[in-house]
C-alpha cells in the first residue's frame, strides 16, 4: 500500500505512522520553504 500525506497537524502524521507500521509506504508531501510547522515544536513530556 502507497500513502500519500498532505496532513499538517498531529492526528494526520499520527495515522500515517501507523499506516507506515503496518507496512505501508508514505509519502509526506510538505508545503515549500518550511515544511511541516510540527518540525519545529519541541518534544512533548
Amino acid at each position: 500500500m502507497r500513502v500519500l500525506d498532505l496532513s499538517l497537524l498531529f492526528p494526520g502524521p499520527y495515522c500515517a505512522s501507523i499506516l507506515a507500521y503496518f507496512g505501508a509506504v508514505v509519502y509526506k508531501i510538505e508545503r515549500p520553504g518550511g515544511g511541516d510547522w510540527v518540525r519545529y515544536v519541541p518534544p512533548l513530556g
